[in-house]
């Protein structure tokens, strides 16, 4: 029986020896997969990989994608998130991999499984794109193809980050750019660069920058180590320069209008570093190179490990004498830098796009993995003229690793990974005692390598982690049911939003018109609106969520259907049910208003305080755009308090220092009204994070502020009610808390609503890159739009161009004159025109570039036919 098994594995491995760029693809694709299989990832059980933002951005805008391939809907443009969106730039970073267009033919259904199925197959990409450069560049045709490129396809920044997928695909690609760029400086050829870093700026344009830095370094490191003269460095240069500039133009119909709409984000702000600081200890990320130690998922030390072969045959390169000088000098001059720059503020902020990361560091350490593993496979293909005394500094610099990584990584990660050193030490020095061929060691590394890399797979799956598959989206079957009544029973446009925020992209998970939007393009703009007026936003977070609101923020956002997700709704009263699928609950706001209507011009001169009571922005937002000079919000003040283990003095209205001893406490502050109304609370700050709501009779209600603060309905209260509003004090608490209770003032708001709605846009048609309508003013003013104000938006008033200008700070208005207009509203990404331009032209530049070397080639053929072969 065994002997039939070493048959079967010998006849296996013969095979795989004849395709070892077809094995660098399946088997590291195969112990990803092999990873969710043990980790229970449907079909083999219950959980998804939807894990952090994957759950939030990723997935949701996936689904947006499939949505418009599968419907033909304009990439330009959507309406799903964030009350409008430039659907372009959304697109050029989280779902421009070239992968994600099989997503057509997939059924909404096994999406998230194609999604999974789409990160093995990135996986294995990135090591056949490895294992072509490593044959080319070191003229190697074996399986140690396949052991070396599955180092850089399963190193621990692909274990620990594969849940952001749209990086996968570039880091997959860096090897083919590197290959092209070889082939650039050593052969002149001028075809795979070019396209291979264009390729790599579509999948993603934040980690190709990265690669686009790097293909600068490895550059020089090039022409260094092939010894170019001068007059080679600038022929060279200046080839270098010409075709990174068309890779860059073949990436310019994405990359252009990405850039102009990052211009509208919060990274916008982002000030360069006034002083050096080095952040990370040397010996911390040194340590880091080890194996079996779970790699960085959110945060923590650089992800630079890569196997423990690869560090044993670095020290077998640098000690190499058949290695030159120069080549050793780069690598360490090389590897330095990527390691400085991990730890060095400047450095880091530069590699990251001019920008500081919100978790998830050091965002680019997936290259110092690829010069480890070249650099060991450059070591690893001299094997056979090493000398004996090479041994020696290479188990002294193994051993001197481990020693420096006792404490800082578990006992067992240093363990493990100093014998595992050891063995492949021993393995090599099999080799050179002749005790072992090239193939049975390249067969055995192999062997060891795979059992090295799953252990890897496993930890990177258990530091990421799952989620239930279930559960996911929330009450998905009731929302598609609800949505699809609703769109047989209203065909016009509108938004709707859901009561609670659930992966705060409702709307383009869901497939309705919404108003949240988490991204890294979010309009920064907007954000401080709606943070401005008491939803839950922050800018530096790069997200705006919707909550159940003032029936005043749904006119002003267009909201006109809200769906309570656990069946309640506290301000029910502003709202009409429509349809209702256990446990989700449709409403209709009785204070709906289309895309567009009518409001005064001292909306122009309007402004809201940041940081201020939201309330009373409120207020002097509805009287600016109304022209009624009432408050349609009054303040309500407490009429008692119940603290426990706490202290809390006020200065004024709303305002309270909170101060909580050695042990947690509790606020409750209890609100009596003197009169019937609708009420709505702001808290912030106090330590609290969860602000309880307790009526008698109502059900408690609890709302999150953790993060960011926001406003919330108390609900219809009647006179001598009593409502607490309180929650937890964490100990040791030395903090302001805000906490405002107004009441709502309904006769300001039906007549505010009756001026708004008295001229509105009719006959609206919406489509994805268009609106379109008829309006009648009565007296000049402006006419405000519920759509983001950004460049890209251009206007027709009865047929004739028009200046946009923004209201609120952040939507877009129109001026107009007494009488009936048509009104159209047109967009087309800012830079889209002239990215597709510049595209064009490096295509054109790239083809006749092909068709001259094509003839050159041709020609010179000719002159110097081929001599006749004696055979």
């Amino acid at each position: 029986m065994m002997q039939r098994v070493l048959k079967l594995a010998g006849r296996i491995s013969r095979r795989a020896e004849r395709h070892p760029l077809l094995w660098c693809f399946l088997l590291p694709c195969l112990l990803f997969g092999f990873g969710f299989v043990i980790q229970g990832i449907y079909p083999f059980g219950n959980a998804q990989i939807l894990v952090t933002d994957l759950w939030h951005q990723y997935y949701p805008f996936l689904r947006l994608l499939q949505e418009k391939l599968q419907t033909g809907g304009s990439m330009l443009y959507t309406w799903r998130s964030g009350l409008g969106t430039n659907f372009l730039s959304l697109a050029s970073y989280y779902t421009a991999s070239p992968l994600n267009l099989l997503v057509l033919f997939v059924p909404a259904v096994w999406l998230r499984e194609a999604l999974t199925l789409f990160v093995m197959m990135k996986v294995g990409f990135a090591g056949l794109f490895c294992g072509m450069l490593l044959k080319d560049l070191f003229h190697r045709r074996d399986m140690s193809l396949v052991c070396f490129s599955m180092l850089y396809a399963l190193c621990d920044y692909m274990t620990g980050y594969y849940w952001n997928v749209m990086w996968l695909d570039t880091v997959a690609l860096l090897p083919l750019v590197m290959l092209g760029l070889v082939w650039l400086v050593r052969d002149g050829k001028r075809w795979l660069y070019p396209l291979a870093l264009g390729l790599s700026l579509i999948s993603n344009y934040y980690i190709g920058y990265m690669t686009c830095i790097f293909s600068v370094l490895a550059f020089f490191v090039l022409c260094i180590c092939l010894g170019r003269s001068i007059r080679q460095w600038l022929l060279a240069g200046i080839r270098f320069a010409y075709c990174s500039l068309i890779g860059g133009g073949l990436s310019a119909w994405l990359l252009l209008p990405a850039y102009r709409a990052l211009g509208l984000s919060y990274s916008a702000n982002s000030q360069f570093p006034k002083k050096a600081l080095w952040q990370l200890d040397w010996r911390d990320m040194l340590s880091n190179l080890l194996s079996f130690q779970r790699p960085t998922s959110l945060e923590g030390l650089p992800n630079v490990s890569c196997g423990m072969l690869c560090v044993v045959l670095f020290f077998a390169f640098i000690s190499a004498k058949k290695i030159p000088l120069r080549e050793k000098l780069c690598a360490v001059s090389l590897l330095g830098f990527l390691f400085a720059s991990c730890s060095l503020n400047i450095l880091n902020y530069i590699w990251h796009g001019f920008h500081f990361t919100n978790m998830l560091p050091y965002r680019f350490s997936f290259l110092i993995s690829f010069v480890l593993v070249v650099l060991s496979f450059r070591a690893y293909c001299t094997l056979d003229r090493w000398q004996r005394f090479q041994f020696v500094p290479i188990l002294l610099g193994t051993g001197a690793l481990c020693i420096l990584s006792w404490g800082r990584q578990t006992r067992f990660a240093v363990i493990c990974s100093g014998l595992l050193g050891i063995g492949f030490l021993l393995l090599l020095l099999a080799r050179q005692f002749r005790q072992c061929s090239r193939r049975e060691l390249n067969r055995i590394l192999v062997i060891a390598v795979t059992v090295e890399m799953l252990f890897q797979v496993r930890l990177g799956n258990q530091q990421v982690g799952s989620t239930n598959r279930e559960v996911y989206p929330r009450n998905n079957v009731q929302m598609e049911t609800l949505l699809e009544q609703l769109s047989l029973q209203d065909a016009n446009f509108y938004r709707a939003e859901e009561s609670r925020t659930y992966t705060l992209n409702e709307g383009a998970l869901m497939g309705f018109n919404g108003v949240s939007q988490f991204s890294s393009s979010a309009n920064v703009a907007v954000t401080g609106m709606l943070k401005r007026i008491g939803l839950s936003a922050g800018e530096n977070a790069n997200r705006y969520c919707y909550s159940a609101s003032t029936p005043f923020t749904n006119m002003l956002l267009g909201v006109r259907y809200v769906f309570a997700v656990d069946g309640y709704l506290p301000d029910a009263a502003l709202y009409t049910e429509v349809l209702s699928a256990a446990p989700v609950t449709a409403y209709r706001t009785n204070y709906a208003l289309p895309l567009g209507y009518m409001v005064e011009e001292d909306v122009l001169n309007c402004a809201m305080t940041s940081g201020g009571n939201v309330f009373h922005n409120q207020n002097k937002l509805f009287s600016a755009m109304t022209g009624i000079p009432k408050d349609l919000f009054s303040a309500e003040l407490p009429s008692g308090t119940r603290h426990t283990d706490i202290t809390a003095d006020s200065n004024h209205y709303g305002s309270y220092h909170i101060c909580a001893g050695s042990a947690p406490g509790r606020a409750a502050f209890d609100f009596t009204p003197t009169e019937d109304g609708i009420y709505y609370a702001y808290v912030s700050g106090g330590g609290i994070k969860n602000v309880e709501v307790d009526r008698l009779g109502i059900q408690p209600q609890s709302y999150n502020m953790e993060r960011r603060p926001y406003l919330f309905p108390l609900g219809s209260i009647s006179a001598g009610e009593t409502v607490s509003i309180g929650g937890e004090i964490p100990a040791d608490t030395d903090q302001y808390l805000t906490l405002y209770v107004y009441r709502l003032n309904q006769q300001v708001l039906e007549e505010g609503y009756q001026r708004l709605g008295d001229e509105v846009l009719t006959d609206l048609q919406v489509k994805d890159t268009s609106v379109s309508g008829n309006v009648t003013v009565r007296t000049e003013g402006m006419l405000y739009c519920s759509i983001p104000f950004e460049p890209g938006w251009s206007a027709q008033v009865d047929g004739e161009p028009a200046e946009l200008v923004p209201l609120c700070g952040a939507m877009t208005g129109i001026r107009l004159t007494p009488g009936t207009h048509s009104i159209r509203l047109n967009y087309v990404p800012d830079g889209f025109r002239e990215g597709v331009l510049i595209t064009g032209a490096s295509v054109l530049l790239l083809g006749a570039d092909l068709a001259a070397a094509c003839v050159w080639k041709k020609r010179r053929k000719k002159v110097h036919p081929c001599e006749p072969s004696n055979a």
